[in-house]
């Protein structure tokens, strides 16, 4: 391997190694501001809740637009982030759209269910600890671990439903229009991290069954807090993104098969230090080309340079007779619609052979002494 092999070497292995430390590094880093998303797999995401509503027979549907479309007969789960200095101004707005739009929906005679989390996911976890419930229609008590309760304000007015989760971690009910809503104190028992901890597995299925029918609809509403809104493949559906993956993959294997001699062995093209060379890359042209009268014209143009040249050393009009004969049959042979690749290189060789004796008899003062003897 010479020194520039080992040089390309070492330069993928060094961009492979920074690769794999950038892919490390993001993924091990904390997750410091809270992405309630059922498609995020980090602590403060809400995909663990969403694959134990699908193995439970609900349908898991994510709305992530900034004015969501609900179906006619969907349970809503919005997690919004809590207004602090963390939010930027835009994504407030939307906040208020996003919870607008699911007011107008449960007015229409829904379910939807309501819950904030801190923006500042670390500081909320780390101040998170078991709290007692008791379901007050039941009488069943169950341990949420969570934070605090998030005191915030839905349609203008705080909820002022029944508790059926009474205690520390609350949930509240409350009649809006023809439909309800339930509020969460707190969304902590949702995420990743807490879905396994204590009963808050218990506590979420429980409180989704009780309100929501065998194999229903749930719609997951992210428009808060997603970053902007999907693109047209997002919104036809994962189907269409995968096959726009494919897509690019097909159009990535036609370029690099397009550049491929397939069925024929691997031709390493030299790089071209002399007419020698340049002559070799002509012949494999016109070899792969199979174009049999390209071969043969480019043969009589030589021979052609050549008899003239000869004319003027001898002064005479004439050529011998051999040679006319080869050029004669080259000519007649071009006006034919096919020619054979086999007739073609008999003719090249006829006028090859008549060159040569040509250029044998030829004295050291002619212009062309120098041709090599064939």
């Amino acid at each position: 391997m010479n020194l520039k092999g080992r040089l390309q070497t070492i330069l993928w292995a060094f961009a492979g190694l920074v690769a794999c430390a950038t892919l490390f590094l993001v993924m091990g880093q904390r997750d410091s501001r809270s992405n309630p998303s059922t498609n995020h797999y980090g602590p403060s995401g809400t995909r663990a809740l969403a694959e134990m509503l699908t193995r439970d027979g609900y349908q898991v549907r994510v709305e992530s637009r900034s004015k969501p479309k609900f179906g006619k007969d969907e349970m809503v789960i919005g997690i919004l982030r809590g207004e602090d200095v963390l939010l930027s101004a835009e994504e407030v707005t939307r906040n208020s759209n996003v919870e607008s739009l699911i007011r107008n929906y449960a007015d229409s005679g829904h379910t939807v269910i309501l819950a904030h989390v801190a923006s500042d996911f670390r500081t909320t976890s780390l101040a998170a600890a078991p709290l007692k419930t008791r379901n007050t229609i039941t009488g069943k008590e169950l341990t949420a671990f969570a934070g605090a309760a998030f005191e915030f304000e839905f349609g203008g007015r705080k909820p002022e439903g029944t508790l059926i989760w009474d205690g520390a971690w609350q949930a509240d009910v409350s009649t809006r229009g023809k439909g309800t809503v339930i509020h969460l104190s707190n969304a902590l028992p949702m995420t990743n991290r807490f879905i396994d901890r204590a009963d808050n597995s218990e506590l979420m299925m429980s409180l989704i069954r009780a309100f929501a029918k065998p194999g229903q609809d749930i719609t997951f509403a992210e428009g808060g807090f997603a970053p902007e809104d999907p693109g047209l493949l997002a919104t036809i559906g994962p189907g269409a993104v995968a096959g726009w993956y494919q897509f690019l993959l097909l159009f990535a294997v036609i370029a690099y098969v397009g550049g491929r001699r397939l069925g024929l062995p691997e031709f390493r093209p030299r790089r071209q230090r002399g007419s020698r060379d340049l002559l070799t890359a002509t012949a494999d042209t016109l070899a792969r080309s199979r174009n049999s009268k390209l071969a043969l014209r480019t043969q009589l143009t030589t021979a052609s340079a050549f008899a003239d040249r000869w004319l003027v050393d001898h002064k005479t009009k004439e050529l011998p007779t051999p040679f006319q004969q080869a050029m004669a049959n080259a000519y007649a042979a071009l006006q034919e619609k096919k020619l054979p690749d086999q007739v073609a290189q008999k003719l090249c060789l006829d006028i090859d052979r008549e060159l040569a004796e040509l250029a044998r008899n030829e004295g050291k003062g002619s212009s062309l002494a120098g041709m090599p003897k064939r």
